[in-house]
């Protein structure tokens, strides 16, 4: 029976060290899942801090979108009442186009027979009646600065500025 008690503790023996052995190994999966899920943690706050950083980085971009687009049209307000409508780059060099009637223009000799004052006309636009006239924008400036009839209307309005002013 001695015999057989022993044999019996010798596996009792092995089997305790077996069970600590597998609680050794729980113990260590435990503390290794436990590191996993702090770093999971870790890594869940620095990802929403990145989230964060996007949507301002995001709402800051389409606040400087906002801010250019509106620059830019204030640039091209400002070369329209400038009378410039291009900047253009010939040779290396910038040259300014611009929709002002040039001096030279204003300065020929026109027939003004075609067109027409606020007399002969009852169509209003602007500051200046309907005009008839195949020569353009400098026939009617040279026509407005010259005008007898109708003397107040010196200052020309293009009918392009008079309709966005609407």
């Amino acid at each position: 029976m001695a015999t057989k008690c022993s044999t019996r503790l010798e596996t009792l023996e092995k089997e305790m060290k077996k069970l600590n052995e597998i609680s050794e190994t729980k113990h260590k999966h435990v503390e290794q899942t436990n590191d996993v899920r702090n770093n999971g943690t870790d890594t869940l706050e620095l990802f929403h801090k990145v989230v964060k950083k996007i949507n301002t980085l995001e709402a800051q971009l389409i606040t400087i979108t906002k801010v250019s687009a509106r620059v830019e049209s204030l640039e091209k307000e400002i070369m329209k009442l400038n009378g410039i409508s291009e900047m253009k780059q010939i040779h290396g060099q910038q040259t300014l186009e611009t929709k002002k009637v040039k001096k030279e223009s204003l300065d020929q000799a026109i027939d003004l027979s075609d067109v027409k004052c606020f007399e002969d006309s009852q169509l209003n636009i602007g500051h200046h009646e309907q005009q008839i006239s195949t020569l353009g924008e400098a026939d009617l400036v040279r026509h407005l600065s010259n005008c007898e009839k109708n003397p107040g209307h010196a200052n020309f309005i293009s009918i392009q500025t008079f309709i966005s002013n609407i």
